[in-house]
């Protein structure tokens, strides 16, 4: 998903010596500034991150909160514990990411499966 995004940015490779390669992506639109990491784990597997350094853009969505939503299950070897990750419907997954808050965010971090919806307004 991360690469799909680079067209909006401009990019300029960068010095790491943790990572295989790393650039720093400046937004286009807002100026807001990330540092892109990349390295292959295996022949089969590579990994992508965005660091944020310094955010220009207005925040959207709703307050973060744990368990992370998701509309679709995680693919790799290893899985998260449920109290960190929780299967969530398209529509509530799109109102969580893009909503503004039209209620309080829980004041309750840990939400259970059951409740979750209940915290993200339709």
């Amino acid at each position: 998903m991360i690469e799909k995004a680079r067209p909006f940015y401009e990019v300029e490779e960068i010095k790491s010596k943790e990572e295989a390669h790393a650039e720093r992506w400046t937004c286009k639109k807002c100026a807001s500034v990330f540092d892109y990491y990349w390295s292959d784990l295996s022949i089969n597997f590579s990994r992508a991150t965005l660091k944020p350094i310094d955010i220009h853009a207005k925040t959207i969505g709703l307050p973060a909160i744990k368990p992370i939503p998701l509309v679709r299950g995680l693919l790799g070897h290893s899985f998260p514990p449920e109290t960190e990750i929780v299967p969530v419907t398209r529509e509530t997954f799109g109102n969580y990411l893009l909503l503004e808050p039209a209620i309080p965010p829980p004041t309750n971090r840990e939400i259970g499966k059951s409740t979750i919806t209940d915290a993200i307004p339709e």
